[in-house]
């Protein structure tokens, strides 16, 4: 892995067990660049979280930016997650939440891919928050297929 893609790893990694960890994501600039998240194998799984806080998570006063960032199951029963600004339980407050070119796909007969892009659920609030999802794309292909894409999505 060339060295530019190994530190956008390690970012991507250290930004978003910070904010799981903690709960909240608070005055901070997540900038994730040409990230990828790939299994190949039967009965697989690939979670791709990027600016993420569960629990009574908060997301304030921030930037979450990925660019690029791939994430893909390729497997006989495959099933793929990609969530970027997202909020569980809790509120998302002066936040810019941009997603360019992100890719979540799952290959497999009973394949199922899940796309959340700046969303709030678990009785959360959003407020002063800005989307752009630019060329968002998210598959699920061959049989018994499932996609589930949500922008800017408050439940």
């Amino acid at each position: 892995m060339n060295p530019i893609a190994k530190t956008a790893l390690a970012t991507l990694m250290i930004c978003t067990a910070a904010g799981v960890l903690a709960g909240e994501i608070a005055g901070t600039t997540v900038n994730v660049v040409g990230v990828e998240n790939l299994t190949n194998s039967t009965y697989n799984f690939a979670w791709q979280d990027i600016g993420v806080a569960t629990g009574t998570g908060r997301i304030l006063n921030s930037t979450i930016n990925a660019q690029g960032a791939r994430n893909h199951a390729a497997s006989r029963v495959g099933y793929s997650v990609q969530y970027i600004g997202v909020a569980t339980g809790g509120r998302m407050e002066n936040v810019q939440v941009s997603a360019q070119r992100v890719f979540n796909q799952s290959t497999a007969s009973n394949a199922s891919a899940q796309q959340s892009i700046g969303t709030v659920s678990g009785n959360a609030t959003m407020r002063n928050v800005t989307i752009f999802a630019d060329g968002a794309t998210n598959r699920a292909t061959q049989d018994n297929s499932d996609a589930k894409q949500r922008l800017g999505v408050a439940e």
